[in-house]
């Protein structure tokens, strides 16, 4: 396929139809291009290095193709980019630029899922990511472009994407290590994936303090410990998965953790509490954490259920032994009832 002359446009979009082979690296030094969409086709081999001279360049989508590279790393010479979609290709090694201190600074959509890359996620990754461009009076801003998301475990297309919306999405990888704290301070970040990964470690406390998300999906990982306290304060918090990890604990209750259905924390043996049905014992083991009761709420009702039974039966025994045999209790009984119907037969009369 041969490129059309982009020193006199802005967008080119060519995703949705069926291209093959690999994008010719003629990109010329004059290019105004903003963006770019190459998704949904079947094309090969290597990003473009002639794209670092598209410096204007905001979306480059080049999701859902048979790309086979590594992190195209020329690309944070774009000080523009705002929008990367990597997504469902065959890109391969870890995250980190071989020029040191070079990244996007003004990326708010990054899809890198369903991919090959590894590693740990190193803060460096997240650190210099600044929220500035998101700092817009106008939230009516907008590219006019096409970008597929998971949004709440959906996949929904983006018709145009706002500068205000913020996505961070790295599942189906094989990423390892801890979720870094410093995730914590992109705090206008609205969506979070980093599900089917191999991520170990705790749920960090300070994503407690992105107030904005509304999408978190950890599951499919190795995280273990509690579930922290502070994420009852995501009170935007709209779609969570926690499910199948290692955590362990009593579920924290309010705000919006009551409304999440036992989808949200299925695969945990060791959680207890609303939604699910195992119930957490006051009894804790040697790091503090509650030990979740190993009788079930079944079990649990069923012995109210005898308990109540035999109670019933007992003083119903005692009624009836106390009616046969009690003359004075009968007139009492009987006196009650007299002046219970007598009153309401003088009512009716008045």
């Amino acid at each position: 396929m041969s490129i059309p002359k982009v020193d006199s446009f802005k967008v080119l979009n060519l995703g949705k139809n069926n291209l093959s082979g690999s994008i010719p690296d003629t990109f010329p030094l004059s290019c105004s291009l903003q963006v770019l969409d190459f998704s949904s086709n079947i094309l090969e081999r290597k990003v473009l290095t002639s794209l670092e001279r598209c410096t204007f360049l905001k979306v480059l989508d080049v999701g859902k193709n048979k790309i086979r590279d590594t992190l195209p790393y020329m690309l944070a010479k774009l000080p523009s980019l705002h929008v990367l979609g990597l997504r469902s290709n065959k890109f391969h090694g870890n995250l980190q630029f071989p020029i040191a201190n070079q990244t996007w600074p003004r990326l708010q959509i990054v899809d890198i899922s369903f991919n090959n890359f590894k590693g740990a996620l190193i803060p460096q990754y997240f650190s210099n990511w600044e929220d500035q461009y998101l700092n817009v009076e106008d939230l009516n801003i907008y590219y006019q472009a096409r970008m597929v998301v998971v949004l709440k475990g959906r996949e929904m297309e983006i018709v145009n994407i706002l500068e205000a919306f913020t996505s961070i999405d790295f599942s189906c990888n094989n990423f390892q290590g801890e979720i870094p704290e410093v995730v914590g301070d992109l705090k206008l970040l609205y969506l979070l994936n980093l599900s089917h990964n191999a991520l170990t470690g705790r749920i960090p406390k300070a994503l407690g303090k992105l107030n904005q998300l509304e999408s978190l999906d950890l599951s499919v990982n190795q995280l273990s410990g509690k579930i922290s306290d502070e994420l009852v304060g995501l009170t935007f918090l709209s779609f969570l998965n926690i499910s199948f990890n290692q955590l362990s604990g009593r579920i924290p209750r309010g705000n919006q953790f009551h409304m999440f259905s036992v989808d949200s924390f299925d695969g945990n043996t060791g959680l207890c509490d609303f939604p699910l049905k195992k119930t957490c014992s006051g009894d804790t083991n040697v790091n503090g954490l509650l030990q979740p009761n190993n009788h079930s709420e079944h079990e649990i009702d069923g012995k109210y259920i005898i308990s109540f039974a035999l109670g019933s039966s007992v003083s119903f025994s005692i009624i009836i032994w106390l009616l046969l045999h009690s003359r004075r209790y009968n007139e009492f009984i009987d006196r009650l009832i007299f002046r219970i119907f007598g009153q309401h037969k003088k009512e009716w009369q008045d």
